[in-house]
């Protein structure tokens, strides 16, 4: 089965941005999933983190840790699957999925960090709309999940604190980005609005012949969807875009066509009858321009990181940071009508998708 891309999905990606859990105010008074930790027992005044004479508490890495599992399992969720934190990131490589949010978690607590004080350093200064746009931030995120909060262990001065950190951290990286012009190419990001009806031979005896049929009825007017439910068969909406397919045939038809115009694509003995929306959806090109560049952001971010901090001593905890983990889900299904509700938002604008 291909994969289109869902629009809703892909605006609630939680890869590339920190991500946190926020929004209305939930009556909801069920207690957390995640009360049973190793970290339970540890003082979360803990020093986890090192920067030269910087020292970032452990109650820090716990919020952003839990904050995120937090995130990643509403997504699954809300995209009708249930995450397995043990499972591998990839065959190739053995760390699991709990050790690379985990891992990823860290360093991005490191580079607020570091960008923060850096920003701090050159005289960046915080004014009263940006300290009013935290008290905000803090008082959204007191209303949300109560599952969330009782797991990270969010309190309004440790969340002063972080967000504090974060708006630095953004005024650090306009620094960084000052006088450089981030630019994509828009044939690379162009993103199709398609309908897919996928035709199987261990489905239907003759496949070919069947999308020849709905392609010359669809061709002859009629509505692709109402003919692919006549054939039995199911018609899928969503985004295609370059790079989605590695360049088989299905993503080199999807692009090709024009509005309302329709083909036919062949893979791995299946074939697929393509129907283009539009050509160009523009919300989901803006979405793909958005992450473009976001990771060129993110890379002036990190050749920035690794050359500021050549002659840093940082150091972690691993000890204290191994207490962390994922064993206890969150979140679960019956969660899900406040997941969908609330949705996930970012913090202060992560400066990587400004």
């Amino acid at each position: 089965m291909i994969k289109l891309k869902q629009l809703a999905a892909i605006g609630l990606s939680l890869v590339t941005a920190l991500s946190l859990f926020t929004g209305c105010n939930s009556d909801s008074k069920k207690e957390s999933g995640n009360t049973n930790t190793n970290s339970d027992s540890v003082d979360v005044n803990s020093t986890l983190i090192t920067i030269d004479d910087t020292t970032i508490p452990f109650s820090v890495g716990q919020f952003y840790a839990y904050n995120e599992q937090a995130s990643y399992e509403a997504y699954y969720l809300a995209n009708g699957y249930v995450i397995n934190w043990s499972t591998k990131y990839t065959e190739e490589n053995p760390e699991t999925i709990e050790d690379m949010v985990k891992n990823d978690v860290l360093e991005r607590i490191k580079m607020f960090h570091v960008v923060a004080n850096y920003a701090i350093a050159n005289g960046i200064t915080l004014s009263d709309e940006d300290y009013s746009e935290i008290d905000e931030s803090v008082s959204n995120y007191l209303n949300g999940s109560e599952k969330v909060i009782h797991a990270t262990g969010a309190t309004e001065e440790l969340l002063k604190s972080i967000y504090e950190t974060e708006s630095y951290y953004n005024k650090g990286c306009d620094l960084i980005f000052e006088g450089e012009t981030f630019e994509v190419d828009e044939d690379e990001i162009r993103q199709c609005d398609i309908y897919a009806v996928e035709i199987y031979p261990e489905v239907i005896e003759f496949p070919e012949d069947t999308a020849n049929a709905i392609l010359n009825r669809v061709k002859a007017g009629e509505d692709i969807q109402k003919v692919a439910n006549a054939y039995g068969l199911e018609c899928h909406e969503g985004n295609v875009g370059k790079g989605d397919f590695d360049g088989d045939s299905v993503e080199k038809l999807c692009l090709s066509l024009n509005d309302g115009e329709v083909g036919i694509a062949s893979e791995d003995g299946a074939y697929l009858v393509i129907y283009c929306i539009k050509a160009t959806d523009e919300e989901a090109t803006e979405i793909a321009r958005e992450e473009a560049i976001g990771l060129l952001k993110s890379d002036k971010l990190k050749s920035f990181y690794d050359e500021y901090t050549k002659d840093m001593n940082i150091t972690v905890d691993e000890a204290l940071w191994s207490t962390i983990t994922y064993t206890n889900t969150i979140f679960s299904s019956d969660d899900l009508e406040e997941i969908l509700g609330e949705g996930v938002t970012t913090s202060n604008e992560a400066a990587t998708s400004n």
